[in-house]
């Protein structure tokens, strides 16, 4: 425990103004170095000032959860965290992984039409928590693959009729290619993992669901 928990919080120094997905890119090597823990990262955007903050959590093999965190000296105090209300475009929180409204607008257009929307929005919030754990890289070469089988599904085939798509959904480039990078991510992530769905079944009935938007 000791070598991990030092080696950790120096992972920690090292993200200081470092965006979430590279962020997550550096995570690769914590994770080789120590194969039996399971490391998830979590991040904050601070609506005060527009900081990041990171936390870390390490699940050892005999199932101690360790959560580490850092500030450091220009960032937001500590006493100062928390203080502001959810952000407007947070549409639930599900064992701590948000969900945005775009990525639950999207959720309509490409996932499972016969499941009822709100288990639909809590089940891709447990498969996001697993891929952080379990994480499912994609080359360029998929990522463009992804893309291409995302916009010929929707008759997209010129960019104005993406661009038109996307201007209707409120969508940047970068929340479109998150989306479908995501997606084509959780894809891998079901085809590699035995008895996801009983999984997925057992975890709905225990997960702590935060509605911000919508249901109460």
């Amino acid at each position: 425990m000791p070598p991990m928990l030092t080696e950790t919080l120096e992972f920690l120094r090292g993200l200081d103004g470092v965006e979430p997905a590279q962020a997550r890119e550096r995570l690769d090597d914590l994770r080789a170095r120590f194969p039996d823990v399971v490391f998830r990262l979590l991040w904050q955007r601070e609506e005060y000032d527009g900081s990041l903050h990171y936390d870390l959590l390490a699940r050892t093999p005999d199932g101690e959860t360790v959560s580490l965190s850092r500030t450091a000296g220009q960032e937001l105090p500590w006493p100062l965290r928390g203080l502001h209300r959810v952000s407007e475009n947070v549409l639930c929180r599900v064992d701590g992984m948000d969900v945005r409204v775009d990525q639950a607008v999207a959720l309509l257009d490409f996932l499972w039409q016969e499941r009822p929307l709100m288990d639909r929005i809590v089940e891709s919030a447990l498969l996001r928590g697993l891929l952080e754990e379990q994480p499912a890289e994609l080359d360029a070469t998929a990522l463009q693959a992804a893309m291409d089988a995302f916009r010929r599904a929707r008759g997209l085939l010129t960019p104005e009729a993406t661009e038109a798509w996307m201007a209707e959904r409120g969508l940047s480039h970068e929340a479109l290619e998150e989306i479908v990078a995501e997606q084509a991510a959780l894809a891998r992530l079901r085809a590699r993992v035995p008895g996801l769905e009983e999984h997925l079944r057992e975890r709905r009935r225990t997960a702590k669901v935060e509605w911000f938007w919508g249901p109460a």
